[in-house]
Order: C-alpha cells, then sequence, then structure tokens
C-alpha cells in the first residue's frame, strides 16, 4: 500500500490515507510519487496531498495527524513535545532543554519539564 499524509496550509497533517501500489505505476511499471499524487487529488478533491513511508523509510516517519511536513527537509517531524523543545535539523528530532542523564532509566515528563528516573517510579509503584 501506498500512504500519503494531506496536508493544510501549514503543512500540518490532517489526514493519512493509502492507495493501492498499483495505482502509482507508470507505463514501464515503475512506481512514481507524481501519478500516485494525481490519483489521490482526483478522487479526493483536495489538492495538498505529499507521499508518506509507513516504514519511515523516506520523509523521517511515518506522520500522524497534527505532525508537521517541512518542505526545507523534505520530512515530516513530529509535534513539538512542549515548549522548551529545540528541533534539530541534523537528527530531524525534537530535543529537550535538558539532556538526559547518561546512567538509569529515564523518561521526559511533561508535566514537571524535566527527567524522571523510571527506577524511582518503578519503586513507588510498590513492585
Amino acid at each position: 500500500m501506498a500512504h500519503f499524509a494531506k496536508l493544510d496550509e501549514s503543512n500540518i497533517v490532517i489526514d493519512v490515507i493509502r492507495i493501492s501500489n498499483e495505482d502509482l505505476l507508470d507505463e514501464n511499471g515503475e512506481e512514481s510519487e507524481d501519478i500516485g499524487l494525481d490519483v489521490v487529488r482526483s478522487f479526493t478533491g483536495y489538492d495538498n496531498w505529499i507521499q508518506a513511508s509507513y516504514n519511515g523509510n523516506f520523509r523521517n516517519i511515518y506522520p500522524s495527524v497534527g505532525d508537521c511536513y517541512n518542505s526545507a527537509l523534505n520530512a515530516f517531524t513530529p509535534q513539538k513535545p512542549e515548549e522548551s523543545f529545540i528541533f534539530d535539523e541534523e537528527s530531524l528530532k525534537w530535543i529537550p532543554p535538558v539532556p538526559m542523564p547518561t546512567t538509569g532509566e529515564w523518561f521526559w515528563s511533561l508535566e514537571t519539564s524535566s527527567w524522571v528516573d523510571l527506577a524511582i517510579i518503578e519503586g513507588d509503584a510498590g513492585d
């Protein structure tokens, strides 16, 4: 299956659809994004689409509603997790304002805007 992301005027993903790979084939049997776009536009009546990769093989990630397509990077980028995060164009990821500690298992808490030690959380659960 081929996947296409529907973008709003700000290149925010508002839908993702799929079509048969056969609908992308040119006269030589090769897949063509342009042909796929023509197919999607013809049956939806909407113009602003871009092909996505379900496996993230191109354009960085498989997009979800709310993600963004960055045309300068030719990549989908996930939604910004929180205001303090900074986008790293090299890794195509949002980076927290404080580096993750190098030992232990940590997760970023949106509630506290800080790293939380998973071992502490698991200890609090009474396990």
